[in-house]
């Protein structure tokens, strides 16, 4: 099968879940998605009156709550910016709410199924690339669906995040730093900062061929120094001085979780595994940063990433710290199918099954209604 033909059912079956998700879990509200709450910051009035957005009253919600609105807002004229927790920090991720606001031409009423169709679109492009790396190493071009059971698609499909732009835009890059396709890399390396602040990572590995390929990182410097001028430094400050400040604490202090004993231990089993990902990633990419190889210098700067990030945001919860440093898991992924070292795909087969379990929940409340109503129940 071609690669295309492998995104597009992979891209179908998000699509398929999602809608069943939303029409059985969800009373057939497509806003549930964005996992919108009130706790933190008030959803903006327009948005409440002008569509039947679904609101978690006393829950914080989620992120994608807030790209929603830069979805609404990109440029934060309409000023739905104040109802964003940290306005200096999601606006430096413009890319995807800007591009759900130009395919739904500014209208309201678009917007959401655009964001929706945006963040498939990333999805579709992951498997895409993975399946031309797989098929490039002679490889079942069917090995692209790994893209889709990683934490940041999983993310993206159930909670509307944008993890899984960044993580697709690293894996074109691999595949078109193989080929050599300057205009691609460009395009990559231009935009993957503007989806997400770690996409610059890219650029940076980028100048072992020059450092011409600076420029390419301009756009996004340049929107990043608007935002820092129209909302101020983020309050967000992820990086720290010590390594593996952030994951020996959360490692140390594991989550309790609000459940009964034995799924409390299945969590926190998982969690353990999950955390473990992260040493076995650090020493397969030292091993080639040593070698000098596959694309050294881009594993070396995203393995760096995890060891620095101290921020309790990132490390409290599964879900934020496996789909946050899922390019990690991917590029090493990819490594193993480029060479046939199956090992190296062992960081990502750890750090997924805890992200698998969330959606758990979902598919048995799908499976539960879906009986009732055909009559098994």
């Amino acid at each position: 099968m071609k690669p295309a033909a492998v995104a597009a059912v992979c891209v179908g079956v998000a699509l398929a879940y999602m809608s069943a998700n939303v029409a059985l879990n969800h009373a057939g509200n497509w806003t549930a998605l964005f996992l919108t709450g009130d706790a933190v910051k008030a959803a903006p009035e327009e948005l409440l009156r002008g569509e039947r957005l679904a609101v978690a009253h006393g829950s914080p919600g989620y992120d994608g709550q807030f790209y929603h609105y830069m979805a609404h807002d990109p440029w934060g004229v309409r000023r739905f910016d104040a109802h964003v927790d940290d306005p200096g920090y999601r606006y430096r991720r413009i890319l995807m709410p800007a591009l759900a606001w130009a395919l739904a031409l500014g209208r309201d009423r678009w917007i959401d199924h655009a964001y929706i169709a945006v963040v498939l679109l990333a999805a579709g492009l992951g498997c895409y690339w993975t399946s031309r790396v797989a098929v490039s190493a002679r490889r079942s071009a069917w090995w692209g669906a790994g893209f889709a059971i990683l934490p940041a698609t999983l993310s993206a499909v159930e909670r509307m995040t944008v993890d899984v732009g960044v993580t697709a835009l690293c894996c074109g890059w691999t595949l078109y730093r193989l080929e050599g396709g300057r205009i691609p890399l460009m395009a990559i390396t231009t935009l993957a900062p503007t989806v997400r602040e770690t996409g610059a990572l890219l650029g940076l590995a980028q100048l072992d061929r020059g450092w011409r390929w600076l420029w390419c990182m301009a756009p996004a410097a340049s929107w990043l120094a608007w935002t820092r001028w129209r909302y101020g430094p983020s309050r967000v400050e992820f990086l720290g001085p010590l390594p593996l400040e952030g994951w020996w604490e959360r490692l140390t202090h594991p989550a309790v979780y609000p459940f009964s004993g034995a799924v409390n231990t299945v969590l926190a089993g998982l969690d353990l595994l999950a955390l473990l990902a992260f040493p076995a990633a650090w020493a397969l990419a030292a091993w080639c940063i040593r070698k000098r190889e596959s694309d050294w210098p881009v594993l070396a700067l995203f393995a760096l990433l995890p060891a620095f990030t101290s921020t309790g945001g990132v490390w409290t919860e599964a879900n934020a710290f496996a789909r946050s440093f899922t390019p990690l898991f991917l590029l090493l992924g990819l490594v193993a199918l480029r060479g046939g070292r199956w090992w190296f795909a062992l960081p990502a087969a750890m750090v997924s099954p805890r992200i698998w379990m969330e959606l758990v929940s979902p598919v048995y409340q799908i499976a539960l209604r879906t009986s009732t109503i055909v009559g098994l129940r």
